[in-house]
C-alpha cells in the first residue's frame, strides 16, 4: 500500500497509473509474483501480491 503526503494524490493521471501497472507486471514476471487483486485511487493504492 502507497499513500501520498497529506493525502496528495500520487498518480498524476491515466497514463501514471498505465505505467505503474505496467512496471508492476513487469516486476511480477521477473519473479514469478502474482496480484490477483488492486485498487488504484487518487492518493492511494493497495495490492494483494503472491510471492512467486
Amino acid at each position: 500500500m502507497n499513500r501520498g503526503e497529506r493525502r496528495e494524490e500520487i498518480f498524476r493521471d491515466d497514463a501514471d497509473r498505465e505505467r505503474f501497472l505496467e512496471t508492476l507486471g513487469e516486476v511480477c514476471v521477473k519473479t514469478g509474483g502474482q496480484v490477483p487483486a488492486w485498487c488504484l485511487m487518487g492518493e492511494t493504492d493497495q495490492e494483494a501480491v503472491t510471492p512467486g
